[in-house]
């Protein structure tokens, strides 16, 4: 299972029909397994009444645990809203609820945070992907999204205002990865792209037990490692008042101590940028200590990093020469091969820093997987690395203040004490200037 969802969008008309109140279904559908759900405006609350379905729209959470055990199945075929979880938010929410979405560039499903029920072993366990059948109503954004503008101005649904054709078409998107997600994950899954159109389904085969059973050993370790990183943004939100140097530093070191391990590699570094310099420096790292390696950001990979704000993944670094192979020299440890992902900072357009996983163990290389869970470590990481980031700008501010200062005292002294009150005069001028000139730098 890849990190982000391969798009396998394939699909093919269902043969086989049978049709209720003149809507074809798949043949032999039981409609007391059916739950209907998709975008805003594809229809479901029409196709509801049609097949005589319980009128009242429910609403859940699928990145709450257990969810495939809540009451709002109880009452079916029903129309069903999900609260689905999302890259860069903490909370799940509807993709209609633009107002806690808003501050996304684009909505990216976070499948790792869905969990799953376990894959049927036989009499004594409950075989959930029997329970239910999945109708996505998938229309195509264009006409999702001309019939929602028409709704819009009736003023009947809130969710159509301010609406653009990119935001529907993320919605569909993300429905459609998520389509996906439940058929990999062995449910009976189907999708209609019309309102009353004929039923598809993915071309993609499922091996009913192998393919299931590796699905979920997967995401039950990636949410014991994600159930990991919030436990520890609980640490960091309980305590943010009393925010300190040593706990930025403890974070970092618990990352570099950790990732290793989950990971299946032999070490990791967390570089902060120094734009002032031009070079980064190891903050910490596996078998490190701070600022044991300090190089220029041009030539050293955790520099093209940060430079171009995209991840890299380098393999046979042991054949190629370059800034690592210095460090390694330094170190005595040999670099097979990378991944590296930029830390973003908070309050500038800059990168605030690297991290890098290094050597993956059993001569395999880091791929795509990898490189998603190390950038959602980059995000838990933000507010630490912007501590270090900035504190180096404020030494920097500091040392030259000072330089000034010292400066002004000498020309004071040279002038004479006759000439004290122009020498304050032109000291408070020039120390002013100074700050003037300084501050919007910080």
């Amino acid at each position: 299972m890849e990190g982000k969802i391969k798009k396998l969008y394939e699909l093919q008309e269902i043969a086989d029909l049978e049709w209720i109140d003149g809507t074809p279904f798949p043949k032999d559908i039981k409609t007391s397994k059916l739950i209907i759900t998709g975008t805003p405006g594809s229809g479901k609350t029409m196709l509801v009444q049609k097949i005589k379905g319980w009128p009242e729209e429910g609403y859940l959470d699928i990145s709450s645990r257990n969810w495939w055990k809540s009451k709002v199945f109880q009452l079916k075929p029903r129309e069903i809203h999900f609260g689905l979880p999302f890259f860069g938010h903490d909370k799940s929410f509807p993709v209609y609820d633009m107002e806690s979405l808003n501050a996304l560039s684009r909505l990216e499903l976070d499948i790792f945070r869905i969990p799953l029920p376990k894959p049927y072993h036989g009499i004594l366990s409950v075989d959930w992907r029997n329970k239910f059948i999945f109708e996505f109503q998938i229309l195509p954004a264009e006409k999702i999204f001309s019939q929602r503008k028409q709704r819009a101005e009736g003023g009947t649904h809130h969710v159509d205002k301010d609406l653009t054709l990119e935001r529907v078409e993320e919605e569909v998107n993300v429905y459609r990865d998520l389509a996906l997600f439940f058929h990999r994950a062995g449910w009976e899954v189907y999708l209609r792209e019309d309102y009353n159109g004929t039923p598809k389904k993915f071309t993609e085969k499922v091996q009913r037990e192998a393919d299931i059973e590796h699905l979920y050993q997967d995401l039950v370790r990636k949410r014991t490692i994600y159930e990991e990183f919030d436990h520890l943004k609980l640490r960091q939100q309980l305590i943010t008042r009393t925010w300190r140097h040593q706990f930025n530093s403890e974070l970092m070191e618990f990352f570099t101590d950790i990732l290793p391990k989950i990971m299946e590699a032999e070490r990791c570094s967390i570089f902060i940028h120094d734009p002032q310099h031009k070079k980064i420096w190891l903050k910490c790292g596996t078998n490190v200590g701070e600022k044991e390696i300090e190089v220029s950001r041009e030539g050293a990979i955790a520099g093209e990093v940060i430079e171009t704000g995209k991840a890299v993944i380098k393999n046979k670094l042991e054949e190629v020469t370059g800034i690592h192979k210095e460090v390694d020299q330094k170190t005595g440890f040999v670099t097979r091969n990378l991944i590296c992902v930029p830390i973003l900072s908070l309050t500038s357009s800059e990168t605030a820093g690297a991290i890098e996983v290094l050597n993956k163990q059993g001569n395999r290389e880091f791929d795509d997987e990898d490189k998603q869970m190390l950038e959602r470590a980059a995000y838990h990481l933000e507010m630490a690395a912007e501590n270090a980031f900035l504190s180096q700008d404020m030494l920097d501010f500091s040392a030259l203040l000072s330089h000034q200062v010292q400066k002004s005292s000498w020309m004071m002294t040279w002038w004479g004490i006759g000439l004290w009150v122009l020498t304050a005069v032109t000291a408070g001028t020039l120390t002013w200037y100074l700050l003037l000139k300084l501050l919007p730098d910080l």
